[in-house]
């Protein structure tokens, strides 16, 4: 029976470090979506007007 078992964990080869960092970035960035924002958050990210510049013109 193999006692070495990694459920859930996605074994990288080590030889080329700039990809297991960013794979390392990506899983980061993946548990983040999954996590639902706090109340601080939900307060600090507020709707803005977008600028007049940058609406069409309608008449």
């Amino acid at each position: 029976m193999d006692t070495n078992k990694n459920e859930g964990r996605v074994n990288l080869p080590q030889k080329n470090k700039r990809l297991c960092q960013l794979y390392q970035q990506l899983s980061q960035f993946a548990l983040g979506l999954d996590k639902l924002p706090d109340a601080q958050e939900v307060r600090r990210d507020k709707p803005m007007p977008v600028p007049a510049s940058e609406l069409p013109m309608v008449f």
